[in-house]
C-alpha cells in the first residue's frame, strides 16, 4: 500500500505501470513510500461500507488534504462497468494474453455461439496458441 500511494501521488497513474521495476526502483516514489503510514480503519464497518480508506496528505508547507472512501469501486455495492473492467484487462493481460479483450468483449455482449464454445477453444483464443 506505500508504493501505491506513493506511485499514485508522484506519477497520477495507479495502473499497472505503477508497479513495474522503473517504478518500484525510482528513487523519489522510494523516499515517498517510505514516509507512507498505513492503519487499520477503526472500527471495522459492517458491508458494505467493509473496504473503507481514507488518505491525509501533508505538505512541508502546512498545507494538508483529505478525503476517504467507505466503499471501494469494483465492490458487490459499486462493480465496475464492463467497459472499464475490459480495459483494464487490455491494459494488464493483453501483453501475455492476446485475445483476451475479444472473448470478454464477446461474452458480455451475451453472444450465444461463443458462450456455448468448450473452454479449450475459448482458452486457445485467449493465449493466442492452437
Amino acid at each position: 500500500m506505500p508504493h501505491a500511494v506513493a506511485a499514485a501521488l508522484l506519477t497520477g497513474d495507479a495502473g499497472a505501470r505503477a508497479f513495474d521495476a522503473r517504478a518500484l526502483n525510482e528513487p523519489s516514489i522510494a523516499a515517498l513510500r517510505g514516509r507512507v503510514v498505513t492503519a487499520a480503519w477503526t472500527p471495522a464497518l459492517p458491508p458494505p461500507n467493509d473496504r473503507p480508506a481514507r488518505v491525509a496528505v501533508r505538505l512541508h508547507d502546512g498545507n494538508s488534504f483529505e478525503a476517504e472512501c467507505l466503499s471501494a469501486r469494483g465492490g458487490p455495492d459499486r462493480p465496475l462497468p464492463p467497459d472499464v473492467w475490459i480495459e483494464k484487462m487490455r491494459a494488464l493481460a493483453v501483453p501475455v494474453y492476446p485475445g483476451i479483450v475479444s472473448v470478454l468483449e464477446a461474452i458480455v455482449r451475451g453472444d450465444a455461439q461463443r458462450l456455448e464454445q468448450p473452454w479449450s477453444t475459448l482458452v486457445k483464443e485467449i493465449t493466442g496458441h492452437e
